[in-house]
């Protein structure tokens, strides 16, 4: 069974002073406190910590949207981005009847376009940006949207791909097991030809992956236009 291709990933970076949400209004000086905290650590980059900032904050007012659009902002600056999607849905459930809160919602509703993108669900973040066009900065996600949709097309039966093989990765269920305590593991690819093969390991690495080993991956082959 052939494994289908996967749309490329685009990381989308939020400028965290630009889209935490400062307008909105905790519903009590502990959780004012606990969010400071967490934007104290944001801007440091400790991001767990604000994360776990955010989190206790959330558990203390569950229906104070403030801690919820922050946590949320952490988890797209870490990567977590089912998590960001989840949180973000929330403060925007609790968003829906406050009319002050319109420009608030706009911000969170482009950050869930980017988890969509993030995730490959295209359809729904072309959904969500469709209301949103005017303005410049969802104009370029848009473009990220319609770029992956057509890269997904390869898995269409009447397209040729380039290459006569399909790309595999060379992390396997055999090297997870044999190097799984290791602090690096190490491969090499002499002749790669192009480079599916590589990106094929790093998205199969990625989702394997367990603990904090790190991967390096050396590439050889005699033409340079191949490694650029």
């Amino acid at each position: 069974m052939d494994i289908p291709n996967q749309p490329p990933s685009f990381f989308i970076g939020e400028d965290f002073a630009d889209t935490k949400d400062l307008t909105l209004q905790p519903q009590c000086p502990s959780i004012t406190s606990t969010i400071d905290a967490g934007n104290t650590h944001e801007a440091t980059e400790a991001r767990e910590r604000a994360i776990k900032a955010y989190e206790q904050a959330a558990n203390l007012a569950p229906s104070d949207p403030s801690a919820l659009s922050n946590r949320s902002a952490a988890d797209s600056e870490a990567g977590k981005y089912s998590k960001c999607g989840d949180f973000t849905a929330k403060s925007l459930s609790l968003l829906e009847d406050d009319p002050g809160a319109a420009a608030t919602r706009r911000n969170l509703l482009v950050r869930q376009a980017k988890v969509y993108l993030h995730l490959s669900r295209l359809e729904e973040a072309g959904k969500l940006l469709s209301q949103l066009r005017t303005r410049k900065e969802t104009k370029y996600i848009y473009g990220l949207v319609e770029e992956s949709k057509e890269f997904a097309t390869q898995d269409v039966r009447e397209y040729d791909g380039p290459g006569h093989d399909q790309a595999t990765s060379l992390y396997t269920l055999e090297l997870e097991e044999s190097t799984g305590n290791d602090p690096v593991l190490s491969i090499m690819l002499c002749g790669c030809g192009d480079a599916r093969h590589f990106f094929q390991t790093l998205i199969y690495y990625a989702f394997r992956k367990k603990g904090d080993q790190k991967l390096c991956v050396t590439m050889f082959d005699h033409k340079s236009a191949v490694i650029a």
